[in-house]
């Protein structure tokens, strides 16, 4: 069985994940595809953001939080993340 997810951009987002979306898209100069596809509710929108940031301020460098995160996504089998935070981990690579 294969679930089919809505890939929201500003216009089809709930209203709840519009300002999150909005503040991607200004960052990013894109809305990434997995957060289009979590803003479909709103509270996992915020939440993930949340859980993110506070990963974000931790204090390992970002090669140990791309190790993190590569361990969570593969263990997870996830085709989405695996291949987004190698290009991640590549982009901030001798940085």
């Amino acid at each position: 069985m294969t679930t089919e997810f809505t890939l929201h951009d500003l216009d089809s987002a709930p209203e709840g994940s519009k300002p999150l979306l909005a503040k991607f898209l200004s960052n990013f100069g894109r809305i990434i595809g997995f957060y289009g596809m979590l803003a479909e509710s709103p509270e996992a929108l915020r939440g993930y953001k949340a859980l993110s940031d506070a990963f974000d301020d931790t204090t390992l460098s970002d090669d140990e939080k791309t190790v993190v995160w590569q361990t969570i996504n593969v263990e997870h089998e996830c085709h989405y993340c695996v291949p987004a935070h190698t290009l991640y981990g590549k982009s901030n690579e001798g940085q």
